[in-house]
C-alpha cells in the first residue's frame, strides 16, 4: 500500500454510496487509501485524513467551488465523480459540463460516457495542472485526457458476485 490518501464524498448514500465504493475499491487496488466520507464532512474529513486526492460527487455550490480553491492551494488534488445518471439529454449534459462557479478549481472529471467527457473538454472543465504534482501521483490518476476521464456506469452487480 502507498502513502497516497483520498477521500471520496459521499453526497446522497442511497444514490452514491455503491458507486463510491467502486471507485474507492479500483483506488485501493492501485495502492490508493480510500475513505468514503459524508459530504457534510467536506473541511473536517481533508483536515483529517490530509489527502492526496479528494472525490466530490459535483462542483456546483459556491461553497464547495471556493473550498476546491483551498484545497489547490494546500496541494490537494480535486476530482469530480458525477453519481447521478448518463446525461443522455443534451441539455441536462451541457449545464453539467460547464463550470456553475467560475473560480470552480477541477483537476480530474469521472464521467459515464465518452459524450459527456467530449462536452467536459469542450468547456474546459478541467483546469490544466500547472501546479507541481509528484510524477507517480500523476501517472496513477491521469492519462492524456486532459483531466477528464470516461470510466463507464458503475457496475453495481459486484455485490452479488
Amino acid at each position: 500500500m502507498s502513502n497516497y490518501r483520498a477521500v471520496i464524498f459521499v453526497d446522497l448514500k442511497d444514490r452514491d454510496l455503491m458507486g463510491d465504493a467502486l471507485i474507492a475499491h479500483h483506488l485501493e487496488k492501485l495502492g490508493v487509501t480510500c475513505y468514503l466520507e459524508p459530504l457534510e464532512t467536506w473541511r473536517a474529513a481533508v483536515h483529517a485524513y490530509k489527502p492526496h486526492l479528494v472525490l466530490f460527487n459535483h462542483l456546483t455550490v459556491k461553497h464547495l467551488a471556493d473550498f476546491s480553491q483551498e484545497l489547490k492551494d494546500w496541494g490537494v488534488l480535486v476530482g469530480c465523480l458525477m453519481n447521478e445518471g448518463l446525461l443522455y439529454f443534451p441539455g441536462e449534459r451541457t449545464f453539467c459540463s460547464k463550470r456553475q462557479d467560475e473560480h470552480m478549481h477541477c483537476d480530474l472529471y469521472l464521467t459515464w460516457n465518452d459524450v459527456h467527457r467530449e462536452e467536459l473538454i469542450e468547456h474546459e472543465f478541467c483546469t490544466p495542472v500547472t501546479w507541481p504534482i509528484p510524477l507517480d501521483v500523476r501517472a496513477l490518476i491521469f492519462t492524456k485526457s486532459r483531466g477528464v476521464e470516461s470510466i463507464g456506469s458503475p457496475d453495481m452487480t459486484m455485490a452479488f458476485r
